[in-house]
């Protein structure tokens, strides 16, 4: 699995964007300690040079990456909310308005960069994730209550 986070992963799905193509990655936060989320966040940095970080439901989040700049127009939002298969899709999700989907928005690629900082790619020959120790002891408390109260306590759905 590891491989679907390496930047060498990374690199040819970004080959095969359309222009203005999204790739969007899971980050299951519970399932890794935070050194290693690092270098999942690193890799995508090194690829993407447009990168966003969204909630989808409890400590779980969605990377999305671009060659193109992301613009958030709350206008095209809404009209892409509109259409009858999107509207139903994401509703299903617990997101049944712009503002509901914009409301998972948690920062930008300056956001992930601060996080990422110096740590080192997770690569196809250095596969550093692949055999770390997972989710460390005291790992998942430690990095909730590093969260300030108001994102500990804000309300979480099913996201995108």
């Amino acid at each position: 699995m590891v491989n679907l986070y390496s930047r060498d992963f990374y690199a040819l799905a970004r080959q095969r964007l359309n222009s203005n193509g999204l790739l969007a990655q899971w980050w299951p936060l519970p399932t890794q300690n935070d050194e290693d989320s690092r270098s999942l966040v690193r890799s995508f940095l090194d690829v993407f040079p447009h990168a966003t970080l969204w909630t989808t439901e409890l400590h779980e989040m969605l990377l999305i990456g671009s060659v193109e700049p992301i613009q958030l127009d709350a206008t095209r939002i809404a009209a892409r909310l509109a259409r009858p298969g999107m509207s139903t899709a994401l509703r299903e999700v617990g997101i049944a308005s712009p503002a509901a989907l914009l409301a998972t928005y948690i920062t930008d690629r300056a956001g992930l960069e601060h996080y990422a900082q110096d740590a080192p790619p997770t690569t196809d020959d250095r596969p550093r994730i692949e055999y770390a120790a997972g989710l460390r002891r005291g790992e998942f408390a430690r990095t909730h209550e590093d969260q300030p109260a108001a994102v500990q306590s804000r309300p979480r759905g099913r996201g995108p």
